[in-house]
Formats: C-alpha cells, sequence, structure tokens
C-alpha cells in the first residue's frame, strides 16, 4: 500500500515540477503576459474544464 502512495505522491511532485518548469519559460518568452493574466486572476494555469472548452471555443 506504502508503494502506490509513494509512487502517487511521485507523479504529483513531477506533474508540479513540470507544470512550474512550462510556466517558468512562458514567462521567460512573453514577461508583459504575465502582468496581464495576473490581473484579477488568482491563478494563471487555468484548471476548470468548461472554462478551457469555453476558451477553446473562442479561438
Amino acid at each position: 500500500m506504502k508503494v502506490a502512495k509513494l509512487n502517487d505522491r511521485r507523479k504529483q511532485v513531477q506533474r508540479a515540477n513540470y507544470k512550474s518548469a512550462v510556466l517558468d519559460a512562458f514567462d521567460s518568452l512573453f514577461p508583459k503576459e504575465r502582468e496581464r493574466q495576473a490581473v484579477g486572476k488568482p491563478q494563471r494555469l487555468d484548471t476548470d474544464a468548461e472554462i478551457r472548452r469555453k476558451a477553446k471555443q473562442q479561438l
């Protein structure tokens, strides 16, 4: 049981590290975009599936 929990925790840490690396790379490429997105939003990466679906429709 502990091995499964350890693997789950490892996956969570790897995902968090990957997300951080991707956002840092994006920020280095587009420094002004972070300031624009940060206004009025507590989180920069939107995790709500419904909002992502609506955003994709607008593209």
